[in-house]
């Protein structure tokens, strides 16, 4: 976690913006299924980018959160912690997207309908 240090936040930020969108176009290639096309083909993969591409973000600012609270000597266990370890675990490895659309179809169907 040095490199954070010796780069900057800058660089740092355009480390993590790189690794993400790259998870965003490697997720909107995978998840796409084959026999969608036109419209929904693009806009299922325009879907699978935007959200992978956040969650994997997400993933990176935690890291970066919780190596300035170590770096500053202010890291203690504790449920924050705990909670942004789980983001950087789930939002790097790109199944923070994954929970979330789990959850939003979990929630879809248990919601009554107006």
């Amino acid at each position: 976690m040095r490199i954070i240090v010796i780069w900057g936040l800058e660089h740092w930020l355009i480390f993590a913006v790189v690794l993400s969108a790259f998870s965003g176009v490697q997720a909107a290639a995978l998840f796409t299924p084959k026999e969608f096309r036109g419209m929904q083909k693009w806009l299922t993969r325009w879907y699978q980018f935007w959200l992978n591409l956040v969650c994997s973000f997400a993933g990176w600012v935690a890291i970066h959160i919780m190596y300035v609270r170590y770096s500053t000597g202010g890291a203690q266990l504790n449920n924050e912690l705990l909670c942004l370890f789980l983001i950087a675990l789930l939002g790097i490895t790109g199944h923070l997207a994954e929970l979330i659309h789990g959850a939003a179809g979990f929630l879809k169907g248990r919601v009554p309908k107006v």
